[in-house]
């Protein structure tokens, strides 16, 4: 609920709107009379509602409408690949702005930024000019090396305007004190679902010895697929091939087992990377090759 101003001229809720709502969109502002309203005046103070249900607001007075992300749907869920190009179409919502930005967190709101995290993602107007149907983009790295899982779309309003307070036309001023989106915290708005296809965790240390074939098996991830490959390197996404070691990929069997066992490998001992790379395209993710560890 929220409670009026001494002059019953304002309104305010004592807390801040829920992170995950139905959705963003226009709503009605129903009115309901305080029982204690001009009681003195009233010969039956029954004839006033008590506000404590829904029922009870019947006075129609206005339109709310709520910025933010479209919620609960399914078309608010996105998939990227690791170790690729990563950009979301069609994020709809209502009042979108330049400036508005994306960050993917395990829970939104929280501080906890997940490891090898993207960039922020700026929200971009599409060639349409339609601001209800945004399309965000990484900044920085454009690649997203996250680990395969499932994580949050979580939105914070950038810096933007506001009604002023004693104007009833739809006239908009700068909010000069609106806050930037400097931290994790500050991406409260749940937007929706990004299934990240890849390997998790992250650090799935395997051990060969030089001499013999080399194969393992158990890597674990989020969709991994027959079509993907392994390869070892000195760092990954870079041309480093290792000396007497499988110049070729090894195919991701059953999307969890590699083998080179072709030949016996005679690369020098040492510490190097295994990265895997995704195979099919990624349906749908812009360009990008190469992988994350």
């Amino acid at each position: 609920l929220a409670l009026q101003s001494a002059s019953g001229a304002a309104a305010a809720w004592s807390v801040a709107l829920p992170a995950a709502p139905p959705s963003a969109g226009s709503f009605r502002l129903c009115w309901c009379a305080s029982p204690t309203v001009n009681a003195s005046n009233s010969s039956n103070v029954s004839d006033y509602h008590l506000c404590h249900v829904p029922e009870a607001f019947l006075q129609d007075l206005g339109q709310l409408d709520v910025l933010g992300p479209a919620a609960g749907n399914e078309e608010q869920h996105r998939t990227c690949v690791s170790g690729r190009r990563c950009k979301l179409d069609g994020l709809r919502g209502l009042g979108f702005m330049l400036g508005d930005e994306i960050l993917v967190l395990d829970t939104c709101g929280s501080g906890r930024v997940p490891a090898r995290h993207a960039s922020v993602g700026a929200l971009v107007v599409p060639s349409s000019g339609d601001s209800t149907d945004m399309a965000v983009e990484w900044q920085g790295s454009p690649v997203m090396s996250l680990a395969g899982g499932q994580y949050r779309l979580c939105w914070c309003a950038g810096k933007r305007a506001r009604l002023e307070d004693n104007s009833s036309s739809a006239e908009q001023a700068l909010d000069s004190n609106s806050s930037a989106c400097s931290a994790s915290m500050d991406f409260r708005v749940d937007a929706g679902r990004l299934t990240v296809i890849g390997v998790a965790p992250l650090q799935q240390d395997r051990t060969c010895v030089s001499g013999q074939t080399c194969s393992f098996d158990g890597i674990t991830g989020q969709d991994l697929s027959d079509l993907d490959a392994f390869m070892a390197m000195d760092t990954c996404s870079v041309d480093t091939a290792i000396s007497r070691f499988a110049a070729r990929p090894a195919p991701a069997l059953g999307g969890a087992r590699a083998a080179w066992d072709a030949e016996r490998l005679t690369a020098a001992g040492g510490n190097y990377r295994l990265c895997w790379c995704a195979g099919g395209g990624g349906g749908g993710i812009v360009g990008g090759t190469n992988a994350s560890n």
